[in-house]
């Protein structure tokens, strides 16, 4: 099952906490938050705390993670106009937590993940 409950005020302050649970029991919880300008996300199997982007610039982003062609791609997203497209109806609900728990539970592992500094400030 996928669960996500928001408190958003507006498109501006934005915290949504997202679930996955298979048989009443919690695989994975993480937060997206967005405020202002700046969008994070947080899942403990990742990281210890957020990972934020700042929404601007989003080609030199993408670029400096080694995407060659980001012609496509916006320099930041407007998420008034992707609202409606993160919505998530129950058919969309289902279909994700059948296709992806069992990959979700079998890859999910935080033997398989490490933490990074590179690109931080180490002043």
């Amino acid at each position: 099952m996928v669960s996500a409950n928001t408190n958003a005020k507006n498109s501006s302050d934005v915290f949504t906490k997202i679930g996955l649970k298979k048989d009443n029991t919690d695989i994975i919880d993480c937060n997206f938050i967005k405020k202002n300008n700046i969008v994070g996300f947080k899942m403990d199997e990742l990281a210890n705390g957020y990972i934020t982007v700042k929404n601007g610039n989003l080609k030199s982003l993408l670029q400096n993670m080694g995407i060659d062609n980001t012609t496509n791609f916006p320099d930041s997203i407007n998420f008034e106009t992707y609202s409606d497209v993160l919505e998530l109806s129950q058919d969309d609900v289902n279909y994700i937590t059948d296709k992806y728990t069992k990959l979700i539970i079998s890859d999910t592992n935080k033997k398989n993940y490490s933490k990074s500094r590179s690109g931080r400030n180490k002043n």
